[in-house]
């Protein structure tokens, strides 16, 4: 499909009614770190390097609770959990999407990206960042243009869009999805609410101790 038949008003229309991305829209993990992508990331983090991780679920990790998994293995085993970005190209490498993201931290320093994922990604590309941390809210995506063509900066606004829709969508919801408040805008969840990682207890008896050894 060329870029010039892309028709925006109508995708976004349809992710209104569906709440789906069109699949030809997803994007990947990257087959290589280009430079174009290295320089990308610098500017994101510019103290750390990128590198290739292989998704190795462990016993008792849930789908989609990378924080929680991190510290349950660095409580039980010792080491610590590292927050950053798992890092996407969509477009013949013509954006980035980062999704914030937790890996456990042997303590003999290898990293394990120890989450179960839906599937479709055998491995990942990880960029360790200590400007953000989970601290009873979850980061949102981010898009990042590297060409700087208008269909590309069209794609990443559309990406922005959806993003930014899902999160009004859940707050109005309340449909936590991770360890902590689900986006930004909401508040953490008190001692005695029940717990947003979907375990039924209590925050004060689940997921709030681990983020106080974690953080």
């Amino acid at each position: 499909m060329q870029f010039e038949t892309l028709a925006f008003d109508t995708l976004i229309a349809e992710y209104r009614a569906t709440g789906k991305v069109p699949e030809r829209l997803n994007y990947n993990t990257p087959a290589e770190i280009t430079p174009e992508i290295l320089a990308t990331l610098r500017q994101i983090a510019p103290n750390h390097e990128p590198f290739f991780l292989d998704v190795t679920p462990l016993p008792d990790c849930r789908v989609r609770r990378c924080y929680g998994n991190a510290c349950v293995y660095a409580l039980r085993y010792g080491g610590k959990r590292i927050e950053g970005w798992e890092v996407f190209v969509g477009w013949e490498n013509r954006y980035l999407a980062l999704n914030h993201h937790a890996v456990w931290q042997k303590p003999d320093g290898t990293y394990v990206d120890l989450t179960p994922n839906d599937g479709e990604e055998e491995r990942i590309l990880f960029l360790p960042d200590g400007q953000y941390h989970l601290a009873g809210f979850s980061v949102s995506r981010r898009f990042i243009a590297i060409k700087t063509d208008q269909y590309t900066l069209d794609l990443v606004a559309y990406h922005r869009f959806c993003e930014d829709f899902t999160i009004k969508l859940e707050a109005a919801n309340q449909d936590d999805l991770c360890l902590g408040s689900s986006i930004d805008k909401r508040p953490r969840a008190g001692r005695n609410d029940r717990c947003s990682c979907g375990s039924g207890k209590k925050y004060k008896h689940c997921c709030r101790r681990l983020y106080t050894v974690c953080r």
